[in-house]
């Protein structure tokens, strides 16, 4: 009991040194912070209260963060709790920056309480700016962003001491800031569809909600475009239905942006028809042109024989258009590789390339091989490494080949350090 006393005072003389300003801290701050490193590191490999111990690895792990020497070459790790849930972060850990290093630091334990922990803590939540770290943390746990949503939504997770629209409103905006680096896949829309549809909306955040959500789709249909004929698109639609009287300019374009998004696809599948007209790539035109009955902005066009029948006579080649071919052959390369060859799908491949040659577009890199780094033509999956000259190409991009035998770039290739 004497021991866990000590301790108590050495956190707290460390959290007082911690929290001194870099540019007025004394001369001996780092031996200082370095002997109370020391002490408190010592003790943590037996430390069997577990609050002591968690304030232990943060505050070491705080240290290291603002520079302390010592507490970098302690390497604490959370095996304490590979079992069982840690107390509560909220309450044992005293400051922002001492719980945001208390989430970093357990975020490696992949066990089976992780979750429902995290949810706990989001539900006893006083600190708003928390709510990105512990939904990362959810992320990263969850291994994508459908499987976040399904973990949300298969607790009817809706915190109580946050308002109902302010929570609904901070999971978007997190949604909107990863968009660029997650891949979306079809159930995504159905799991965002459910948690907006937890209760009634207000009428007066409706249309703010429709923004956001809105929004998010733009954003990530730029990275997916086949998430805008998700099967339950249309229900997403529905519910927006409210929206369709809606006088707000900037709900309008977003509306107007995702329909022609959605147009385009239209008349790219119908683009694939002309290139071979067997009835798998007929019931994907007719399938595109229903998943878009729901956006009456552009509804009427549907009805005019520019669409219906002379589609063939539009021009594919704007920028618009390649992009939303590039999208959809991307998609279509991830689908074969979890994918069984057959003959159908190996035809179907075939007029997709050429397709590609119609409108002279290559590849641009060759997954698994290195090549020398160009900022124009590849997207490091790690920003830090941008000082490097030599990449590995992870995933192909895609490019316009012009008539001077030159390349302008449609889809960058995902490429890392090599």
């Amino acid at each position: 009991m004497n021991q866990n006393l000590e301790i108590e005072e050495l956190l707290k003389q460390l959290r007082n040194e911690l929290a001194i300003p870099k540019k007025n801290r004394p001369k001996d701050w780092e031996d200082l912070v370095g002997r109370l490193v020391g002490q408190i590191a010592n003790d943590y490999a037996s430390q069997k209260n577990h609050e002591l111990a968690l304030a232990e690895l943060s505050l070491i792990s705080l240290a290291a963060s603002l520079g302390n020497k010592n507490a970098k070459k302690r390497v604490l790790k959370p095996s304490l709790w590979l079992e069982c849930a840690p107390p509560s972060i909220n309450k044992v850990l005293l400051s922002l920056d001492e719980q945001k290093m208390g989430i970093k630091s357990l975020s490696s334990i992949k066990s089976d309480w992780v979750s429902l922990y995290i949810l706990g803590e989001l539900e006893s939540l006083t600190e708003k700016r928390l709510i990105p770290v512990y939904l990362d943390w959810l992320l990263k746990h969850s291994n994508n962003l459908s499987g976040l949503l399904s973990t949300l939504n298969k607790n009817n997770f809706s915190p109580k001491k946050i308002s109902r629209e302010d929570w609904v409103f901070d999971l978007l905006s997190y949604l909107l800031q990863t968009a660029p680096k997650q891949v979306v896949n079809d159930e995504f829309i159905g799991e965002l569809l459910r948690i907006i549809s937890y209760g009634v909306i207000e009428k007066n955040s409706l249309e703010t909600l429709q923004i956001k959500v809105f929004e998010v789709l733009n954003a990530f249909s730029n990275y997916r475009p086949s998430i805008l004929i998700a099967t339950t698109m249309p229900a997403l639609m529905a519910f927006f239905e409210y929206g369709h009287l809606t006088k707000n300019k900037k709900l309008i374009s977003l509306q107007e942006a995702l329909a022609y998004k959605t147009l385009d696809i239209l008349r790219a599948a119908s683009t694939l028809k002309n290139v071979g007209g067997d009835e798998l790539i007929q019931f994907m035109t007719v399938g595109l042109k229903r998943s878009i009955y729901k956006f009456d902005r552009i509804q009427s066009d549907f009805g005019s024989p520019e669409i219906n029948d002379d589609i063939s006579k539009q021009s594919h080649e704007s920028y618009e258009t390649e992009t939303t071919l590039v999208a959809l052959i991307s998609n279509w390369r991830d689908y074969l590789k979890s994918s069984p060859s057959s003959k159908g799908l190996d035809q179907l491949t075939t007029r997709l390339n050429e397709l590609l040659r119609h409108f002279s577009i290559v590849s641009v890199g060759e997954e698994d091989l290195t090549e020398a780094y160009d900022p124009f033509r590849h997207e490091l999956l790690d920003e830090a490494d941008k000082n490097i000259s030599i990449i590995k190409v992870v995933r192909p991009g895609f490019g316009k080949r012009r008539e001077d035998g030159s390349i302008r770039i449609l889809l960058k290739a995902i490429a890392q350090a090599s």
